[in-house]
Formats: structure tokens, C-alpha cells, sequence
């Protein structure tokens, strides 16, 4: 497998700034040199040696036989996604009328083959379970394609194995490496959609944030290419008819050498970010390597204060100095790899107009050295405002596929008691199939310490939570409790005799954050709300007091 050996965290420290001012996860490309005729599968005609005189050589050498050279070949690669064997590698073979040949191994999840060359002809590209014999039927096969000399062919396994369903069961892609050439500082992209649960994805690949990637139906290609000129820019991934929702960014980096690139979507579009399969990005360029990068850091904000006004957030990246590639990655180093000072973004309007109550949609941004998110009351303009802001967060360095969980409470009054404050928690909840786990966050700025728990006869018998400070919270595992409804009592702290009691009702496997908060800043607190990280797109619910 040919992976590229910049570091994710090289790749993506020239783009930082980009990624923040994307909408709602990280790919870097470095650069490739444009293949030759003969590498890319065109067809050159009898002369094979190109560049050689065939013709008579030197007068009076006996030159001999002119040397015809090795045979034409064709070639292809292969891109393994399956999202349900992401811990298992594959051997490749290709089958043809006079044998079958292993010709790649251990080709394991998100890693891609090198071009395999062999004559031309048809062929049927199997997968078998690395190390089993070439007797044993093979897990997913094609069947016979035509491999020939005038363009490459990408096989691309995705899907599901343990799925019989038409829509997401596992299959193996064939896709013909047919590129509009680029012109001269331009990458030409195709988008794949090969994750086996997305809906219809469109890209936008231009800063001014425009789709100009058509939506591509699942286990699709884009017809059409997108041309980028830019050595820095993002692929911002897009749902919904027309394409108005940004589900997903990614920031990348370009040879801008006149390359054409896949950009493949592999995984679950709906999976966790910590989980194994969830949604990824594969670059399959044509100088034969392939760069993958997970999601971005994605940020969730929850506006609690007491005011009724909408709040904008606004976030800063910040990346450290540059470190320059290697200088085997493309043969030398230039001027671009001699790397660089801390890049910071201009602030970036991401949460606008946050109601009270309200929690964001997910914004992804990159995986930088320091991150700053400050909140103002909601004005029109999208420029960061001269006026200090209510509350600043810093939040430092984000890490790929982390959720984070960003609370704005307090009282937003000149001399308030308790001010603005925003506070930030990862979401690392402890794996549980059988209980819930749950995590409190205290957001009641006027009541203090307190504890939760479940209620009968009319006191707190099994305190879950117990003195939890105003912005302190329960851990990061969150407390198991097994699934039931229960009475949930909010007390003071050193308190069994509850001051307010709601239903709350927790299933097997549920995950989320339990959290009282002020109303207006009345005293108790008059509502406790649930923020549901279980699926891949949180949720957040009011529960009434009783």
C-alpha cells in the first residue's frame, strides 16, 4: 500500500483557516507528479521505447535485433471501504480464462493498492480474507471486466458483508479513470459516494462556499469534474434538495500540477465520530498514492444564559509553525515545503443566532494548535464586533474525530451576580449496551451545588450525582444507570428533600448530558434538560418539572 508519509497534523496546518470558516469533519493531499502516456494506460502504438530512434544507429554497428521492449500492459488499483470489516485486510487476485493470480495482500480498511499492472483483457477481481488459499471462494468478486490499454480502472469494496439489502450490501465499484485533463495549476476532482448510509451527497470546492459538485446518489460518481486552482481549499460535503445543508468539511492540500483526483466518501455517514467506521475522506490521485483523513473536531454549542436574546459564536483557529515534508514525499523540496509561521484565521461567524435553549447544529472546523470561540449578543453582520464579547472560551488543541460540547450559562446583566461563563466537555462517554450513561452538567447559575437522583417518598434515595458545583460537571465516562423511568429529584446540596422533581425516561445504551438550568434566573431551576449524543446527530429535549 503506497500512503503518503506526511503526518495528518502536516497536512493540515497550512489549511487551518479554511476549515473554520467551513460549515458542520480532514483530508490532506500533497503532490503528485502527472503520469507519463505509458503510466496512465494510453495507448502509444508499436513504439514502446518512446524516445528511442529505431531506426539505423551508428554506420557500421551491427545494432543487432531493435529490442521491442516489454509488453503493453493495462492497469487498475483497488480501494478497500467495506464499513462492517474494518478490521479485516484482503488479498486481491485477478482471474482471467488462464488462471488466477494474487496480485496485491493484506490490503487492509481505507488503504488502496498500488496500480497493478497485466496484459490487457477481461478479468474478474476478487477479495479473499488475507492468507486464505485461492481455493476458497473469494468474499466479493466482479465480474469479468475489460482491462485494456486506454484508461486505468479503479475497483472501489464497499458496503455492507453482513447486509442483504439492495441499497447498502457490499459490491465492488468499477470505475474507468476517464479525466477531463485539468489545465496547467489546476486538480481536477471527481466526487464517490461510497459510503453504504448516506443520502445524496453534493460537494462545494470553492470558497465562496457554492455547490459545484451535483448531488451524487449513494454508491454514485460525480459526471462532472470539479476544477480547482487553489493550493489550499476545502471540500465542504452537502444534503438536501437543492444542496443547502453542510455536512461535512474537509480541508485539503494540492500539488495544483495539472493532477486529477478521486474524492471517495467512505464509512458510515451516520456513525459516531470515535467509531472505527465512521465517515471518512480517501484521495486516490493519479500519481498512484492515496491520503485519507478522518473527521474534523466537530463543535456543539447549547445557549443556557437567562437572557431571551440569540447569541452569536465566533471562532478563532490558531496553527503552529509548519514543519516542512519530508523530502522524499515528491521528490524535493520547494519553496512551499520550506514550511511556514502560526496561521490564524480571521473570526469566523459558526454559531449565529443561538436561541436560548437552542443547541447548534454540529460544526466542524480543523484539527488546530488552539481554538478560541467567543460569544456576543446576535447583530446581522458577520463580522466579529469591537465590544467584548459575553463569554470567551479557549479551548486549545482539537483533535480529529473529538465531539465537543460547549455550554453558554450565566446572566448576561452589566452586574450580574453570576456572568456569562462558556464551558467546554468532551464527549467520551464509557461504551455501554445494557445501561445508559449519563453525565450532569450543573447550568443553574443562582442555585449552586447540587444533587440529582431518583425519588421516593418524597426524598432522594439514590442520589446519581452528588454535590455538583454551577459549571462543574459528573466525568467524562458519565454514570451508568440501568434503563427505567424514573422520579429525578434536584435537591441542594447536603439535601435528600428534592426542590423539583421531572420524569425522566433512559433507555439501554443511551448516552447523553443531563442538565439542570435557570429560567430567567428564577430559584429552583424550572427545567432540566437532555442533550442525546447517542446517534451520530445529537438532539436536545426539555423536560417539564412535575
Amino acid at each position: 500500500m503506497n500512503q503518503r508519509s506526511w503526518s495528518l497534523t502536516q497536512r493540515l496546518l497550512l489549511v487551518g483557516c479554511l476549515a473554520a470558516c467551513a460549515g458542520t469533519l480532514s483530508l490532506a493531499a500533497c503532490s503528485g507528479g502527472q503520469k507519463s502516456d505509458a503510466d496512465a494506460g494510453v495507448d502509444a502504438g508499436p513504439v514502446v521505447d518512446a524516445g528511442v530512434d529505431a531506426g539505423p544507429v551508428d554506420a557500421g554497428v551491427d545494432a543487432g535485433p531493435v529490442d521491442a521492449g516489454p509488453p503493453p500492459t493495462a492497469h487498475f488499483r483497488l480501494l478497500h471501504v467495506i464499513a462492517d470489516a474494518t478490521a479485516a485486510k484482503y488479498d486481491v487476485y485477478a482471474k482471467n480464462a488462464k488462471g488466477n493470480q494474487k496480485v496485491a495482500s493484506s490490503v487492509g480498511y481505507l488503504g488502496a493498492t498500488d496500480f497493478v499492472e497485466l496484459p490487457p483483457g477481461f478479468y474478474s477481481i476478487e477479495l479473499r480474507p488475507a492468507g486464505s488459499p485461492d481455493t476458497d471462494a473469494p468474499r466479493l468478486a466482479t465480474a469479468q471486466v475489460n482491462l485494456d490499454l486506454n484508461v486505468g480502472t479503479t475497483f472501489i469494496a464497499t458496503g455492507l458483508l453482513n447486509s442483504n439489502l439492495e441499497a447498502d450490501k457490499a459490491r465492488i465499484l468499477i470505475i474507468k479513470d476517464n479525466f477531463e485533463p485539468p489545465d496547467l495549476l489546476e486538480t481536477s476532482i471527481r466526487l464517490v459516494n461510497a459510503s453504504p448510509d448516506a443520502p445524496a451527497l453534493g460537494a462545494s470546492t470553492g470558497n465562496d462556499f457554492a455547490f459545484n459538485v451535483a448531488a451524487v446518489p449513494r454508491f454514485g460518481i460525480s459526471q462532472t469534474p470539479a476544477f480547482v486552482s487553489d493550493h489550499a481549499f476545502s471540500v465542504r460535503l452537502g444534503t438536501g434538495t437543492p444542496l443547502t445543508q453542510i455536512s461535512a468539511t474537509f480541508p485539503l492540500l494540492s500539488s495544483i500540477d495539472q493532477i486529477w483526483s478521486y474524492v471517495i466518501v467512505a464509512g458510515r455517514y451516520n456513525a459516531k465520530s470515535q467509531e472505527d467506521s465512521s465517515l471518512a475522506l480517501v484521495l486516490l490521485e493519479n500519481d498512484h498514492a492515496s491520503v485519507v483523513v478522518l473527521q474534523n473536531p466537530v463543535i456543539y454549542a447549547l445557549n443556557l444564559t437567562d437572557d431571551e436574546s440569540q447569541l452569536d459564536g465566533f471562532v478563532t483557529t490558531t496553527t503552529d509553525a509548519v514543519e516542512p515534508p519530508p523530502a522524499d514525499v515528491d521528490g524535493g523540496m520547494d519553496e512551499a515545503d520550506a514550511g511556514s509561521g502560526p496561521i490564524v484565521s480571521a473570526p469566523n461567524k459558526l454559531f449565529p443566532r443561538l436561541g436560548q435553549g437552542q443547541l447548534s447544529v454540529p460544526v466542524s472546523i480543523s484539527a488546530s494548535d488552539h481554538v478560541k470561540v467567543e460569544f456576543f449578543k446576535h447583530h446581522d453582520e458577520l463580522e466579529r464586533p469591537d465590544e467584548m464579547p459575553l463569554a470567551t472560551l479557549e479551548l486549545g488543541k482539537t483533535e480529529p474525530k473529538q465531539a465537543y460540547f460547549v455550554v453558554v450559562s450565566g446572566q448576561s446583566a452589566m452586574d450580574a451576580m453570576v456572568p456569562v461563563t462558556a464551558k467546554a466537555l468532551k464527549e467520551n462517554f464509557a461504551k455501554d449496551d445494557t445501561k445508559a450513561r449519563v453525565r450532569l452538567f450543573n447550568a443553574a447559575a443562582t442555585w449552586g451545588t447540587v444533587t440529582v437522583g431518583s425519588v421516593s417518598g418524597g426524598h432522594i434515595t439514590n442520589p446519581f450525582f452528588s454535590d455538583v458545583a454551577f459549571n462543574g460537571d459528573s466525568g467524562e465516562s458519565g454514570v451508568a444507570i440501568p434503563p427505567a423511568t424514573y422520579d429525578m429529584g434536584v435537591a441542594p446540596s447536603g439535601s435528600t428533600t428534592p426542590d423539583v422533581v421531572f420524569s425522566v425516561t433512559l433507555d439501554p445504551g443511551q448516552k447523553g448530558f443531563l442538565i439542570p438550568a435557570d429560567h430567567a434566573g428564577l430559584t429552583p431551576p424550572q427545567s432540566l434538560l437532555f442533550v442525546d449524543t447517542t446517534q451520530q446527530r445529537w438532539s436536545a429535549a426539555e423536560i417539564p418539572a412535575e
